[in-house]
């Protein structure tokens, strides 16, 4: 196994650090989280995860427990790559019985990682193959979590770069000076990408070439370097309008004019194009060969070249004569307040603010693309009627539909074009003149906005017609900025939702393998139980039975009373200790039905006649008039409702109304049992039917577990309704027996 990823340690392994900015979740809690799941089952020393990169030559790696005997044992499983080889062919687990770190393998799903392992290092080297299947759940549960905490904090990481290339923005775009503009470019380039050198270089129409405007870090010469169209990686990059990357070549085969170029291992290039024009390219070098490039790396220096361009552009019209100036100076100070918003509806209302005050109209509003409709969607206006706010406009339809359409600013004069449909929004208006211009991003449709005026005497310049195009350049990016932003906002909070939905399907996980050996150990106990404690009992029975009997057959003189309430209490209470070890029996016993046609108002009638029911208490009984005939065991069923009615009367202490009742349906027969006592507590509710819990001072908590046992093993179906002080309601429904 090669040496790990320089940029990520100079030992062969690599430690993730583990602090989530999100409720304080991290890898290594997730992994020990799973670990402790594991190790109540088999005996885990600590666990590994571990995921393997296609452009790292060492696996990305975390561990539970201690750092060192982590390593060692990562290590041990590395240095085997036939076994490696093995897990990434195969994906299935494997048992490793090395004597010094006996190991569980496996690997994770591709659905997860493109390859990776879960690996537990048992405390002995004792396996059951038996056991793969439990273990690669916890594995699966543990990685996806791992997994999506991972993309998680990507996502954050990308919203935090995004603010910092926000500010990028707005600092080119606030600069004035084309020098100054230039260099301030290439060196934000440099700085927020992470590269050592750059350049920027504009197309001049007099020489037709690209001439080098600003250089970074570059050997000297190289600024004011020429290159034609086409010529090095700035040349293709302006010609074909795409950005260009070159891996371990040198800066350029045909180096420019008076420039000497060193050799770089990565070099990147992206035109500057503004308005289906290109302005020149900006290119970033890096001279490690170590350096990659991500999509998201060159998401922004195409971000970056596209607001470069825009801020040259905006520095070259501050050139122009001095009545444009003022226009030029709004333009750039709007681009720096679009380019600073973030929330879609206030960078609506700048974008058709500025645009009312640039044009000198005073009626106007924006509409935004609705990709799942098909339409424009009119989302903001300025003395608008209501009624036209979400107004849906077509393709085609009227002069913004056509200004989409044709993908250019158009403008009407309606009485000099005889009518034209401009919409029937503006017929309403009685708008005198009107200019619609689209929003495109990248070829992409994004919105239009309508500007017009009711005044007769006012007409749109030719001037306010570039102003509203310039504006529109400034506007798109915006938008796109801030579709973005929410994307990635709402990824982040997905992933968000997707990382606690793992943590709590691992958490239950646990508690089901903690049930499970609850009752294993339930089952061990009840064995001893049943052979230590039954014997005594018997003989404790048997011999206050033959007391009893020579009570009754010689007068001992007046403690004989005593005698027999002594007796009687020995005889009750060993009673109630036989029934205890029945209840352990059974509840650990597979319920087997053996099922009879029975009447259940016959059946609860008998439960209702035995049952010791207080004074203060009052039996209610609401039978159907139909027979309730069902299919059923009737020795499991009585014990089961006579539970209930059981616990309904000890639930009233200050007395009350029991209610049992029968209902018939089409498919099933229901039972009602209903006490008005003091009811359950919210947090015990979904805790009733777990064994070993109770509330009462005496019992062991097997009652209510194994009459929903008895339920289930007659094919019923149990339902249960508590409010305090209120009372409880236990609905049993059972399948109803069709008369034949």
């Amino acid at each position: 196994m090669k040496k790990s990823h320089p940029s990520r340690s100079t030992s062969a392994f690599s430690l993730v650090p583990g602090a989530s900015p999100q409720r304080g979740y991290s890898e290594e809690e997730i992994l020990e989280k799973a670990v402790r799941v594991a190790d109540g089952r088999w005996g885990v020393a600590f666990g590994l995860f571990m995921t393997f990169d296609s452009e790292s030559s060492a696996p990305l790696w975390i561990a539970s427990g201690s750092p060192l005997d982590a390593r060692r044992a990562a290590k041990r499983i590395l240095a085997d790559a036939s076994l490696i080889d093995q897990l990434q062919k195969k994906r299935k687990p494997i048992f490793r019985a090395d004597p010094k770190a006996p190991s569980v393998l496996i690997p994770l799903s591709r659905k997860i990682v493109p390859f990776g392992i879960f690996c537990l290092i048992l405390e002995r080297a004792v396996w059951n193959r038996a056991d793969f299947a439990a273990a690669s759940e916890i594995a699966w549960q543990a990685g996806t979590a791992i997994q999506t905490l991972r993309q998680l904090r990507e996502k954050e990481r990308a919203l935090l770069r995004w603010d910092r290339f926000r500010r990028i923005v707005a600092e080119i775009s606030a600069e004035r000076q084309p020098t100054s503009l230039f260099t301030k470019i290439v060196r934000q380039g440099i700085a927020f990408l992470g590269f050592d050198s750059g350049e920027i270089a504009l197309w001049d129409p007099a020489q037709s070439r690209l001439i080098v405007q600003a250089a970074v870090n570059m050997p000297a010469g190289s600024e004011k370097a020429t290159f034609r169209m086409g010529e090095g990686i700035n040349g293709m990059a302006a010609r074909t309008g795409r950005t260009i990357v070159l891996h371990r070549e040198r800066a350029s085969s045909s180096p420019a004019k008076g420039a000497k170029a060193p050799p770089y291992q990565v070099k990147v290039a992206s035109p500057l194009r503004i308005g289906g024009r290109t302005l020149g390219s900006l290119s970033l070098q890096a001279k490690s060969a170590a350096k990659r490039i991500s999509d998201q790396d060159r998401f922004f220096l195409e971000a970056l070249a596209d607001q470069a361009a825009i801020a040259v552009e905006n520095a070259r019209s501050l050139d122009l004569n001095q009545k444009e100036l003022a226009e030029a100076e709004m333009l750039r100070k709007t681009g720096i307040e679009l380019s600073a918003g973030l929330d879609r509806s206030r960078l609506l209302e700048t974008i058709l603010h500025r645009a009312l005050s640039l044009s000198g109209l005073d009626i106007g509003w924006i509409a935004l693309w609705d990709s799942e409709q098909g339409c424009l969607k009119v989302e903001k206006g300025v003395h608008l009627p209501p009624a036209l706010l979400g107004k849906k406009i077509k393709i085609g339809e009227g002069l913004v539909g056509r200004a989409v359409q044709e993908r250019k600013v158009l403008f009407v004069d309606p009485d000099l074009q005889g009518g034209e449909p401009l919409c029937e929004a503006t017929r309403q208006l009685s708008l005198e003149s009107v200019i619609a211009a689209p929003i495109l991003w990248k070829k992409r449709i994004l919105g239009a906005f309508c500007l017009g005026t009711r005044d007769p005497d006012r007409r749109i310049s030719q001037q306010a017609r570039k102003t509203v195009e310039a504006l529109c350049q400034h506007a798109a990016p915006a938008l796109a900025n801030v579709s973005l932003f929410e994307s990635l906002r709402g990824e982040k909070e997905q992933y968000r939702r997707d990382l606690e939905a793992r943590l709590e399907e691992l958490n239950l996980l646990q508690q089901e393998l903690a049930r499970k050996e609850k009752m294993a150990a339930l089952g061990q106990i009840v064995g001893n139980v049943n052979h230590e404690l039954r014997q005594p009992l018997e003989v404790i029975t048997n011999a206050a039975y033959y007391l009893k009997m020579q009570l009754d057959r010689n007068e001992i003189g007046p403690i004989k009373k005593e005698f027999e309430r002594f007796l009687t209490i020995i005889s009750d209470e060993c009673q109630s200790a036989t029934d205890l070890v029945n209840e352990l029996l059974d509840f650990t016993r597979k319920k087997e039905a053996v099922s009879i046609r029975v009447d259940l108002n016959q059946l609860l009638e008998s439960l209702l006649q035995r049952a010791p029911v207080p004074e203060t208490v009052r039996i209610k009984r609401r039978f159907s008039r139909k027979i309730p005939m069902v299919f059923i065991d009737p020795i499991q069923v009585s014990r089961a409702l006579g539970n209930f009615i059981l616990n309904g009367i000890q639930a009233m202490v200050q007395g009350g109304t029991l209610e049992v009742a029968t209902h018939l349906t089409r498919k099933s027969v229901e039972v009602v049992i209903h006490d008005s006592g003091e009811g359950i507590a919210p947090e015990n509710m979904r805790r009733i039917f777990e064994p070993l819990f109770t509330t009462k001072a005496r019992g062991v908590g097997l009652g209510l577990p194994l009459a929903k046992q008895y339920i289930e093993a007659n094919h019923g179906e149990i339902n249960v309704e508590s409010r305090v002080g209120i009372g409880t309601t236990f609905r049993v429904s059972f399948p109803r027996l069709q008369a034949a």
